[in-house]
This record gives structure tokens, sequence and C-alpha cells, in this order.
């Protein structure tokens, strides 16, 4: 029985067949042959029948920037054809080996394949693999077969590497320290050795004045009373 698609085949072979008749070109009489018998021969093979596809991944978590291995078998038992599946993967997972879209040739007879890949994720966070769709179909598309899914889905867990976070704590302690030092060169460390004289600012805790030192220096008249209360 022709399918939807067989005429259009057909009709294509035949004018092959006129052009290569009108202008006595040999490859494309034979190009209009190999189209015809081809078409004819699909109408009496089946596409790929039985077609089941299973998918595993070994671990569902991983750090950022590992890399996670989608392991697929598909497994057909008969037809001649193709057997096109794939994934739909996150927008932040990026395929470094492998392709997640594959085509596999079968013919008469059951055939298994292995199509795996490896992903890799640079960004941390929770992220979905849907499931596996796939579909048959015969040679020149010219008869459709089955379609169907691989569950289940997967959600694969990317958390941040400890040396990430151990690195960002240093970061963060340097900025901290150069605020610091920042700091010191324009007020200058609190120490018990003395440095300088400088006038009384009220507010200045009374253990910070250098009683010797400030009664040696006239103009000290801004010294607080002993009896003074320290605010």
């Amino acid at each position: 029985m022709l399918g939807p698609s067989h005429p259009g085949w057909i009709v294509l072979s035949l004018v092959l067949l006129f052009l290569g008749l009108s202008l006595g070109n040999p490859v494309i009489l034979t190009g209009a042959v190999f189209v015809l018998l081809s078409v004819l021969l699909t109408t009496a093979v089946s596409p790929p029948t039985g077609t089941s596809v299973r998918r595993i991944l070994p671990r569902t978590s991983c750090w950022v920037g590992d890399t996670v291995a989608v392991q697929r078998q598909v497994t057909v038992s008969g037809g001649v054809g193709s057997v096109i599946v794939h994934d739909v993967l996150p927008p932040e997972a990026h395929v470094v080996d492998g392709s997640n879209l594959r085509v596999v040739w079968t013919w008469p007879g059951r055939r298994t394949a292995d199509i795996s890949y490896r992903i890799q994720f640079p960004k941390r966070g929770a992220f979905m693999l849907e499931e596996t769709s796939w579909e048959s179909q015969a040679p020149f598309g010219v008869n459709r077969g089955d379609s169907g899914s691989a569950a289940p889905s997967f959600e694969v867990s990317v958390v941040p590497r400890i040396r990430s976070v151990t690195r960002l704590n240093e970061v963060r302690a340097a900025r901290k320290n150069l605020r610091y030092q920042d700091y010191l060169t324009k007020t200058g460390a609190t120490t018990e050795e003395f440095r300088e004289i400088r006038p009384y600012i009220p507010g200045d805790p009374m253990k910070w004045i250098n009683w010797k030192a400030s009664a040696r220096v006239s103009g000290a008249d801004n010294v607080p009373l002993v009896n003074e209360p320290e605010p």
C-alpha cells in the first residue's frame, strides 16, 4: 500500500527519467531508476518496529564544571529505516561529547545501539532533563512508524566546588582586610605605645591620654579634668 509520500517520490523519479531520456544523460537516468526502485521497495518493507529507548544517568548530582554522562540504548526488533532519538536539554547544559540528537539506521533483524553523550553545567542549580523522545520512519520518509518517549525525566543537582567556596571566602577576607588597612592609614591603629601628641578631642577615652607628655606641652588647656566624667 502506498503511503502519503509515495506519489511525490514516484513523480520525481518519472521526471528525472524523462529528463535523462531527453538529454541522454546516464547519470540522471541512473538516479531516476534508483529513486523509483527504492520507493517501490519501501512499499514491501515495514519501517522499524518494536522500538524501545532506555536512558540512564549514573549520577544526578555533580560539581560545577564537571561532566555528566547520559547513557541511551536503542533497541529495534525489526524493519528497515531510521530511528531519530532526541533529548531536550536545559539552556544551561552544554554538550561536550556526542550529541543529544542522533539518527540510528536499522535493517531487517534485531539491533541494539548505544548512543550516549556527555553534558556540562557551568553554573550551580537544579536542572531538569525531560524524557527522551524517539520516532521511527521508513527510508526516504515515505512511511512513518512508531513514536514515543523514554521515561523517566531526571533532575540534576549542580553544586559549587568546595575550593571555589574557599576561594570566595578568601576573596571576601582580602576585601575586608583592604578596607581595614585603608582605615588604618587614615586613623592609625589603637596601641598603648606613645606615637604623637595631638589636642584632646571630646569623646577620647581617658586611658589614651599621656598625662606626663601633655603636662609638658604648653597650650594643653583642653585636657579634661581628672574628675570629669568620661563620655
